[in-house]
């Protein structure tokens, strides 16, 4: 199976999702943002550099793939682990950064080319053959959507009251950081302010907006129905002359 067969087996998982929704979606995590005075921007890293974070998973899902509510807690939903894990998104008040590889880009462009101020790093096949190269593309880029921004907040989803910087210096990008071949001077947490900003996304993924409604319109509002009916039918049937009245078991059967 190829990258994009892939991608669109679990692009299926909000069919209706498409790019006008990921602006709406955008436009909702920018305004958040803008709205914490201790974050200047939003890092998302995704994969093995973030030590496969399930909480910036959770964000992405909801960014690129339209999942809210309990679908995000669905580990069958959204990305999926192989093809989509070298991603990085850096989002603030009026600009995103996108960092992703030629394996996945195809699967991102039409979520994201509508995405105002976007800027896109990509490498071109044959320089992602190279690992060291393709390696040493992705910290510079990551030290360049970084440079000059002072407050960070990352969605790591510690416990409440655990969380500390040093944290996120196991994860494996953020090491890349404060190599020597570099030259950034130290560790990231030396040179940023970092906290976890988990909780406060929560609010977003509960939120009843215009791709949450559509889908509701369109895959759960059926299933309802048709077992609102099944219900109708049974009691209808049960009302009628001769047939016994039903129990509180039966009709609680009709819906399962």
């Amino acid at each position: 199976m190829n990258d994009s067969s892939l991608s669109s087996s679990r692009m299926a998982s909000n069919s209706t999702y498409v790019a006008a929704d990921s602006c709406i979606r955008l436009a909702a995590v920018q305004r958040l943002v803008g709205s914490w005075r201790d974050v200047d921007a939003l890092l998302l890293i995704l994969g093995v550099d973030s030590r496969s974070n399930e909480t910036t998973r959770q964000l992405m899902n909801y960014l690129v793939f339209g999942l809210a509510g309990h679908q995000l807690t669905d580990m069958s939903l959204g990305f999926d682990d192989e093809t989509m894990e070298d991603i990085m998104f850096l989002i603030g008040c009026d600009s995103v950064y996108v960092y992703c590889n030629p394996h996945n880009v195809a699967s991102l462009l039409p979520v994201v080319a509508n995405w105002r101020c976007l800027q896109l790093h990509c490498l071109q096949k044959d320089q992602f053959k190279d690992d060291d190269l393709a390696e040493d593309f992705k910290i510079r880029t990551f030290i360049q959507m970084t440079e000059g921004i002072k407050k960070i907040g990352v969605p790591y989803g510690a416990t409440e009251g655990s969380f500390s910087p040093m944290m996120i210096e196991k994860w494996p990008l953020i090491q890349g950081y404060a190599l020597d071949d570099y030259g950034t001077g130290g560790f990231f947490t030396m040179h940023h302010d970092v906290v976890d900003v988990a909780d406060r996304l929560v609010p977003l993924y509960t939120t009843l907006d215009v791709p949450s409604m559509t889908y509701l319109i369109t895959h759960i509002l059926p299933t309802f129905e048709h077992h609102w009916n099944d219900l109708v039918a049974v009691v209808d049937i049960a009302g009628s002359d001769g047939i016994p009245a039903l129990t509180e078991n039966q009709i609680a059967e009709v819906g399962v």
